[in-house]
């Protein structure tokens, strides 16, 4: 994703400055991202590497232009001596935006964590029945029941 967010800016970039245009670049880069998105929401769960990788990639392609050129039209519908001020905006939108999201995305993964913990992890022993083996138990791998010798 990092590789075609760096790639849709540049040719995204080098396409403005060469036709003076940027929102069809705009469009087409938010229409990538429809499409990425797209092909990312029909993955089945055995997905192959190839097929996660070139999704990604269309996202990641459709993103590059995005970041840019948003700045671009800010900036170019802000007066002169309002340019600095319409930046800050938008560096401040784009900031809040990402804690936030990151906020949600970490409640979603903790909840749906805590739904998967008790199917996948060793139930908890309590100390007051196993003693100090309950203890080595939770901190060694390889001697919970029905991991065989793994190794931590």
């Amino acid at each position: 994703m990092a590789m075609g967010v760096g790639l849709g800016s540049l040719v995204s970039g080098q396409l403005v400055a060469r036709y003076g245009h940027y929102t069809a670049w705009l469009r087409a880069g938010a229409l990538l991202v429809v499409v990425g998105v797209g092909m990312l929401a029909t993955l089945t769960r055995p997905a192959a590497h190839a097929q996660v990788v070139s999704c990604l990639a269309v996202y990641g392609l459709g993103l590059g232009p995005i970041f840019p050129l948003t700045m671009l039209a800010v900036q170019n519908a802000a007066a002169p001596a309002q340019l600095g001020q319409a930046t800050t905006a938008m560096q401040f939108g784009r900031q809040l935006g990402s804690v936030l999201i990151a906020a949600l995305l970490g409640a979603v993964l903790t909840l749906a964590l805590a739904r998967a913990w008790p199917t996948t992890v060793a139930p908890p022993v309590s100390l007051e029945t196993g003693g100090a083996k309950a203890v080595t138990c939770l901190w060694h791998r390889r001697k919970l029941p029905g991991l065989g010798n793994a190794t931590p």
